[in-house]
């Protein structure tokens, strides 16, 4: 894993993912899968392909779970644009008793990011359908 590992910290996501797909079926240990599944992600991340990368951190979040797992969960969902699950994360992170402070923090914050884009997003398909048909007739 410390070559794809070399591959994942120079950027270059697919190099990394050839040397790590086949050990999937080879890998038996909890924290070797849990770590395996979590370079997976950041190679899949790195390649754009953020709901290949989302569950690849969940695999790894079962088998670690830790708050700055669930960060990088949170964040696969988030650049995905899956912010209903991205806002569950956060949320669970910003609660979570005996996470560092830091992280927290991180986690309320961009949850107050992603609560306002999601207000946004809606407020757009608002503009979108037009004004009200029954207020256009009178």
């Amino acid at each position: 894993m410390r070559t794809a590992e070399a591959h994942l910290g120079q950027g270059d996501g697919a190099a990394a993912l050839e040397l790590l797909v086949p050990q999937l079926d080879r890998i038996t240990s909890a924290d070797d899968l849990a770590r395996l599944n979590a370079d997976l992600a950041q190679a899949e991340l790195l390649l754009g392909h953020f709901k290949r990368s989302a569950g690849y951190y969940e695999a790894a979040f079962a088998l670690d779970p830790s708050p700055e797992m669930l960060l990088e969960l949170a964040s696969a969902y988030d650049l995905g644009g899956d912010l209903h699950s991205a806002l569950a994360r956060y949320l669970r992170l910003a609660a979570w008793d005996g996470a560092d402070e830091t992280l927290r923090q991180i986690a309320r914050d961009l949850l107050l990011g992603a609560k306002q884009l999601d207000t946004d997003r809606a407020g757009d398909r608002e503009d979108q359908r037009g004004p009200d048909r029954r207020h256009a007739q009178q």
